[in-house]
């Protein structure tokens, strides 16, 4: 028997992926080289971490725009 969050994780998912199937442009990801080599300073766990934060905040940044359009 699933637990309610673990069927809207579920449903948060396939919705996610539905946006990304219909998304026609592509994601770039920047990151300051200074944050950079403080990552890989830290190590490549902290560096892949830290990319993947700005990823989805860049992703939700654009679903709002998409959503609600520019501010």
């Amino acid at each position: 028997m699933e637990r309610t969050y673990q069927i809207e994780n579920r449903r948060a998912m396939q919705r996610f992926q539905a946006s990304l199937d219909q998304r026609q442009q592509p994601v770039q990801l920047l990151l300051p080289a200074v944050e950079i080599a403080a990552a890989m300073r830290a190590g490549v766990g902290d560096l892949i971490r830290r990319a993947g934060l700005a990823l989805m905040s860049l992703l939700m940044e654009q679903e709002v725009e998409e959503l609600v359009g520019c501010r």
